[in-house]
């Protein structure tokens, strides 16, 4: 399990900074193993003892050590000490005790936790990253992955935001799982993809090979098993997951470079253009989106397409900077 993300999780918790989600994903942790709920209640009293009464800044340790000095080295002065300084100085001592046992475990935990990776791919950007089980990933531009240097524990987790195709090696004794903001996705070993931008109301998993189980994170029983060619679609909102069969054959065109088109209109093959190449296209003239075309293209440029989309279609595209204007006479 990340450690370091169990115990950020349980901060935000017992401050008070924790949603619902982030909530009942520490509660699925800690119902995971008994070790893991013995040592959530022991930082919690730890957490709870070490918790001030009153601002730090109030406790002045220059002042108090001189007056316990005093007490120590003056023996005649110990007589006259009243009971109640002695029992406020037992408290401070105390305290003190369980901020240093605090502060020492927090340090021993900190530099023996797993280091955190953390890989993002910019706009007209796209990256393979080779995880420490010799999983692969292919993360899409604006999207990024974080996981740790190695999979400790009993899992092996990673957290993704926008989108990215996974081909995972098996495991059947620790399984993989991705985390997004509203989903988490959990494999053995499979090759899928998962769409999770922040701007969409919707997460997506769409799986190639494997079985995959999609869940949301509201509400963990909010799951669906998905198979090859299936994929499953998370309405944020509603907290509701729909599985179908994958209508869309270039669902990951964008990184196996395969598009096929099937009497498909102008107006999705722009769509599927601008995602896979990263591109934009403005039409001047609406009537040529209806146009249809069929075809296929294996690793072809976007140059290549479009020259070919010109003469099937007797449309021209111009370059204009890092967009393309589409005129034509229509279907």
């Amino acid at each position: 399990m990340n450690q370091e993300y169990y115990w950020h999780l349980t901060n935000k918790v017992l401050n008070g900074h924790a949603s619902a989600a982030e909530r009942a994903e520490l509660e699925q942790w800690l119902n995971r193993a008994e070790e893991n709920r013995q040592l959530y209640e022991q930082y919690r009293s730890l957490w709870q003892a070490t918790e001030p009464e009153e601002p730090l800044i109030d406790f002045n340790a220059d002042k108090h050590w001189q007056e316990l000095r005093a007490i120590v080295t003056e023996p005649e002065k110990r007589n006259v000490v009243k009971l109640y300084d002695s029992k406020w100085w037992l408290k401070v001592a105390a305290t003190l005790a369980l901020v240093a046992i605090a502060i020492y475990g927090m340090t021993t935990w900190m530099f023996s936790a797993p280091k955190t990776i953390y890989v993002a791919a910019a706009q007209h950007e796209r990256k393979i990253i080779i995880l420490p089980d010799s999983s692969r990933v292919s993360l899409n531009h604006g999207s990024s992955l974080q996981y740790p240097e190695q999979f400790d524990g009993d899992e092996r987790l990673v957290q993704l935001t926008g989108e990215a195709f996974f081909e995972v090696q098996r495991n059947v004794h620790k399984p993989f799982r991705i985390k997004t903001a509203s989903s988490l996705t959990e494999v053995l070993g499979t090759s899928f993809l998962v769409r999770s931008y922040t701007e969409e109301k919707a997460d997506r998993v769409s799986v190639a090979t494997g079985k995959v189980k999609f869940s949301s994170l509201q509400n963990i029983a909010t799951s669906v098993l998905l198979t090859p060619g299936r994929t499953g679609t998370l309405d944020i909102q509603q907290d509701k997951i729909t599985a179908e069969v994958v209508r869309d054959p270039n669902f990951k065109a964008w990184h196996d470079k395969v598009l096929t088109f099937e009497h498909s209109q102008l107006k999705d093959i722009l769509d599927i253009l601008t995602r896979c190449y990263d591109t934009e296209f403005t039409v001047s003239t609406p009537a040529i989106l209806s146009c249809r075309f069929t075809g296929t293209f294996d690793h072809a440029s976007l140059e290549d397409i479009l020259r070919v989309l010109e003469v099937s279609l007797e449309v021209s595209f111009t370059k204009q900077g890092g967009r393309y204007s589409v005129q034509g006479k229509g279907c």
